[in-house]
């Protein structure tokens, strides 16, 4: 269903829709899916949160512990990745693509960001699998397990 969601929603001029009209879990709104409009979810997030002004966090998705996996949904001649995120603990980030790890960046406990040029182009349909070195429950009365969260993840064109 996930996959159905994400190719329909790929060549839709309202991806949102398509995601709401297919539900299940990882699609079970556009706000859990919809990260850009070049890329989306296809599983691995939890539902978007914030933002907390008070506490100075902007709108972010906590990912689940095995990793967010992320289509792309248009081709793209050249580009520039880049993933914002806050970690939970002082780890290594990964984005991977086709099982290699194509980005890596240490970060501390707390906000980052991971920065990628990648050789060549991508094609629509594309996937990249941002993963984390640990994870945890959120507490001890939230089961929810994981190690950083999302705030953005976006592909641009770069000259």
């Amino acid at each position: 269903r996930n996959e159905w969601s994400a190719i329909y929603s790929s060549f839709s001029r309202d991806p949102g829709r398509v995601v709401q009209h297919f539900g299940g879990e990882g699609a079970a709104s556009a706000d859990v899916t919809l990260i850009d409009t070049r890329a989306m979810a296809l599983e691995g997030l939890f539902k978007w949160e914030g933002p907390y002004p008070d506490l100075n966090l902007p709108r972010f998705a906590w990912a689940r512990e095995g990793g967010v996996t992320i289509l792309v949904r248009e081709d793209v001649a050249r580009a520039k990745l880049t993933l914002t995120g806050r970690s939970q603990f002082v780890q290594r980030i990964d984005v991977m693509q086709g099982g290699n790890v194509i980005a890596r960046k240490s970060v501390k406990a707390g906000p980052f960001t991971l920065v990628h040029d990648v050789e060549g182009p991508i094609a629509a349909g594309t996937t990249f699998v941002c993963t984390s070195e640990m994870a945890d429950r959120l507490s001890p009365s939230d089961a929810r397990v994981t190690g950083w969260s999302l705030i953005s993840f976006t592909i641009t064109d770069r000259p």
